[in-house]
């Protein structure tokens, strides 16, 4: 079940359901959502039908690696687009009233990362954004938040060279 809200990962457990989340948390996050998500499959079993449960726990994070911190940072640049734009079609419950194409989201997503530098650089920090010794340490992490898998999600509007995609 595709979860973006911790009751929904308790709900998916309590049905039974792997649990995809869509949060993008980090791996200390993660360990409350895995919590949350156990202890409904346990304790609060409530199966929709006659199936077999299938207790998984999956979450999505940004993916970049380079030789550096920083220079995986500066080439992750727009991989928070896919989280602003969820936040931002939640806030949008109505469409405007002008109809499809009315709200540039592009230009409102640089318009957010000018105003709010400190969530963009935060969102940035809680993905697996850096060096290889980086992206060790946290998947290590989320390890030990007992995560059954960790879906990788590339920033794609950059233009990455061969170059940049061996690093990793």
């Amino acid at each position: 079940m595709a979860c973006s809200q911790l009751p929904a990962i308790e709900r998916a457990g309590q049905n039974g359901f792997g649990a995809l989340g869509f949060q993008f948390v980090s791996a200390d996050a993660a360990h409350a959502w895995v919590h949350a998500y156990y202890n409904a499959i346990t304790k609060r079993l409530k199966k929709l039908a006659d199936y077999e449960i299938n207790p998984n726990m999956a979450l999505v994070s940004f993916f970049m690696c380079a030789k550096t911190d920083e220079e995986a940072r500066a080439r992750a640049d727009g991989a928070t687009f896919f989280q602003f734009r969820a936040a931002l079609l939640r806030r949008l419950a109505e469409p405007p009233a002008s109809g499809a194409g009315a709200v540039n989201m592009w230009d409102e997503y640089n318009k957010w990362k000018r105003d709010n530098p400190q969530a963009q650089e935060a969102a940035l920090r809680s993905g697996l954004i850096g060096s290889p010794e980086t992206i060790v340490r946290k998947l290590r992490r989320f390890r030990t938040s007992h995560i059954d898998q960790v879906i990788l999600l590339k920033p794609g509007r950059q233009k990455q060279s061969r170059a940049h995609l061996r690093v990793a």
